[in-house]
């Protein structure tokens, strides 16, 4: 994992937007589209608001553009929880991107629903196999989750693309559903944003600990190009 640190909250949601756009071109002249995953959380707010605001927004091919989400809360779309509904008010509104390829993770459904109607959207759009992003973009927490997967719990170690997870002692107490492992470490690009002091301990354990893999899921993502975006010094 490469670790990039900036000097504040601005200057990584700028580092993360800009690589955003980077990969769209990057992957327009590989395969003529673009796959990205968002992430939810309030971390990237800043990110998708630059991504939605000129230049950037008229440099990214958003016409050839997919979007799928990492994780989502089992909400109604229109929930104030729901990171679709996040996502979509601050970069999906703004942005040209055709509604059809817009693939959010059905939360309103029941669990088991939710998980094959978001498999069967994946292999949709990639076809059979282990679906191959173009980007993945990723959060963390202080207790090093990353997506909705959180230490010591069953999605650490499931093998299949998606599950749905309802973590211990999280606020708030609703189940969720998340991409796993496998799925995260098959794309060709992961990019944290993990800025904030309450992710300076977790992050100095992560980069000095040599068990970290199996302490904290985030250490445990290791895509074909991994970077972890930063203003905390460590």
């Amino acid at each position: 994992m490469e670790i990039r640190i900036l000097d504040d909250h601005e200057a990584a949601s700028r580092a993360a937007a800009d690589l955003f756009v980077e990969t769209s071109h990057r992957a327009l002249e590989r395969s003529g589209r673009f796959t990205v995953a968002l992430a939810g959380g309030s971390t990237p707010k800043r990110a998708y608001e630059l991504l939605a605001s000129d230049p950037r927004w008229r440099a990214v091919p958003w016409d050839r553009t997919h979007v799928f989400f990492g994780d989502e809360r089992m909400v109604e779309p229109d929930h104030e929880l729901s990171n679709y509904r996040r996502a979509k008010e601050v970069l999906l509104d703004n942005v040209p991107l055709p509604k059809a390829n817009i693939h959010r993770m059905r939360g309103e459904l029941e669990p088991e629903s939710a998980v094959n109607a978001c498999e069967a959207e994946l292999h949709s759009v990639f076809g059979p196999g282990v679906p191959e992003f173009d980007l993945v973009l990723l959060g963390m927490g202080a207790d090093g989750h990353t997506a909705s997967i959180f230490p010591g719990t069953r999605a650490v170690a499931e093998s299949c693309l998606v599950t749905s997870v309802r973590p211990a002692d999280v606020t708030p107490d609703v189940n969720r559903l998340t991409f796993c492992l496998p799925l995260l470490n098959n794309a060709a690009r992961v990019v944290f944003l993990a800025t904030g002091a309450d992710k300076a301990q977790v992050l100095a354990k992560m980069r000095g600990t040599d068990t970290a893999r199996h302490l904290f899921p985030a250490a445990m993502v290791n895509a074909r190009e991994t970077l972890l975006l930063t203003d905390q010094p460590i």
